[in-house]
């Protein structure tokens, strides 16, 4: 019976280890090593069909009063072959705002343009990009785009203590019942069998 008894008080004892070990941040070393960050990690591509051609724009996800840099593709959609005589403007546009035009300047590589997004403030905005080739000209629009206010990073350190005190206070509360019953275990049986 003490081996149960020292079995379950090792449990409690490793289950309370769990919460601490778990909590490491920015800064600690958890272990884990981070795999390798390539240069379209986190980016956002969007792709809209105009006509015989897809316009894609990739762009890394956007935030509040940042210029971010961003990529159009223009390919031809059945053969995939990039397009390059074209021109490109995105217009972003917002509800009670005016219209935003930015001009697309051609990279060294065919059918890529890059561009420079504006700071934008918090809310949604509508990309489009007006896509001239030859004599025709043709617009891509792209669902509507969210930039959020960021999360202080007050808010976020408080929010994290908290989670690591609760997940404490389980530990603590999963071991006191286990210290509990066990005892309580152990009292009946001794109760019950008298040593001799």
């Amino acid at each position: 019976m003490l081996i149960r008894v020292k079995k379950v008080l090792a449990l409690g004892l490793i289950l309370l280890a769990l919460p601490s070990a778990s909590s490491a941040n920015e800064g600690h070393d958890d272990g884990a090593k981070k795999p390798a960050v390539t240069a379209d990690a986190g980016m956002i591509a969007r792709t809209a069909r105009v006509g015989d051609y897809e316009v894609m724009m990739k762009h890394p996800a956007l935030e509040q009063l940042h210029e971010h840099s961003a990529r159009l593709f223009i390919t031809t959609y059945a053969t995939n072959e990039p397009v390059k005589e074209a021109t490109a403007n995105l217009i972003i546009a917002a509800k009670g705002k005016e219209p935003i035009k930015i001009a697309a300047k051609p990279s060294a590589r065919a059918g890529e343009y890059e561009l420079k997004l504006p700071p934008l403030d918090s809310g949604n905005y509508s990309f489009s990009v007006v896509v001239k080739i030859g004599r025709v000209e043709q617009t891509a629009s792209y669902s509507v785009v969210t930039i959020e206010a960021p999360q202080s990073a007050a808010t976020a350190g408080k929010l994290a203590g908290a989670g690591n005190a609760l997940l404490w206070s389980l530990g603590m509360l999963l071991l006191t019942v286990v210290g509990v019953t066990s005892y309580r275990v152990w009292h009946r049986h001794a109760i019950l069998q008298p040593e001799s």
